[in-house]
């Protein structure tokens, strides 16, 4: 994902909840990749620092949930 933010092809933006959700349900089964997954959030911050989404978290309650 990284390589296509940074040539311009898709627009990142994530919020800390987002990173968090799929690094934690990752590794549920890997935990011997705990150190590489760590780097790697370092690493795509570096390369994409404005990807970082703040502010909407009031929103998320009003989104439909598809499985109510």
């Amino acid at each position: 994902m990284t390589l296509l933010v940074t040539v311009g092809l898709l627009g990142a933006r994530l919020t800390d909840a987002f990173r968090n959700g799929w690094r934690e349900n990752f590794l549920a089964d890997r935990r011997d990749l705990s150190a590489r997954v760590r780097g790697n959030r370092r690493f795509m911050g570096a390369a994409v620092p404005d990807a970082k989404l703040n502010g909407h978290g009031f929103l998320i309650s009003t989104l439909p949930d598809p499985g109510e």
